[in-house]
């Protein structure tokens, strides 16, 4: 399986990878204790999915730090309308893999749990579109 060139959302795969740049916020900016996030360099992201059964892996990229671990996902949709399955973390908690069904179309809220001394969250979005194909 392929990863996905996010910048190509025309490119159905069943494979994404989003490389995820966790930082402490520097600058004038800045409340002490914050964070930068940036998801394959963009601080917002949506995640198109086009293809059915379709894994998102989130992973922590090579320039955040060491301290920082996945502990968790959560997502914006009901129990009963699920889009996403349950997550898995990897045994170094650098990635975070979960399933897309892709059955319905839908924007997901997913929220990304991870631990830097403290607990953290962010939120990236999910796109469902199914029964579309790349052009």
């Amino acid at each position: 399986m392929a990863n996905v060139n996010l910048q190509d959302n025309n490119s159905a795969k069943d494979f994404i990878t989003v490389m995820v740049n966790v930082s402490l916020c520097s600058g004038a900016n800045c409340n002490a204790g914050e964070y930068n996030v940036t998801y394959d360099g963009k601080e917002k992201l949506e995640i198109p999915v086009l293809t059915k059964n379709t894994i998102i892996r989130f992973k922590l990229d090579a320039a955040t730090s060491a301290n920082v671990f996945f502990v968790g996902m959560g997502t914006s949709l009901a129990s009963n309308a699920a889009q996403l399955s349950s997550y898995s973390i990897s045994l170094d908690r650098r990635v975070l893999i979960c399933a897309d069904i892709n059955s319905k179309d839908v924007t997901i809220g997913v929220t990304l749990h991870w631990i830097v001394g403290t607990p953290v969250s962010h939120d990236p979005q999910v796109k469902n579109t199914p029964g579309t194909t790349a052009g």
